[in-house]
């Protein structure tokens, strides 16, 4: 449901300003804290900041139905990690011999 939403009731509306806000707060704390630990790494080269990602969904394998999609188990996801201070970015190597496996590239 979106704000913008026509048919939403005014409680509705309450409640979904009341999840952003939410959220939005949320997500300060959350950038005050990446920015407060990057100022203590950068005067302590014993610290180091990394921060993890899921760079792109992709299908395993390829197929064409849409039904797919909705599939997850055949979705490979492209994990990757990210030096905040030195702002490099290493992907992290996927291999499906049986079993998933993770290896630093």
């Amino acid at each position: 449901m979106q704000l913008s939403s026509i048919n939403i009731t005014a409680y509705q509306k309450t409640e979904l300003m009341s999840e952003q806000i939410k959220h939005q707060t949320q997500a300060g704390k959350a950038y005050t804290s990446k920015r407060n630990d990057s100022s203590c790494a950068t005067k302590d080269n014993k610290i180091c900041i990394l921060a993890f990602d899921l760079q792109q969904c992709l299908l395993t394998p390829n197929l064409g139905s849409s039904v797919v999609f909705y599939k997850r188990q055949l979705w490979t996801y492209n994990p990757t990690v990210h030096n905040i201070i030195s702002s490099t970015a290493s992907l992290l190597k996927v291999k499906l011999d049986g079993l998933m496996m993770l290896a630093l590239i």
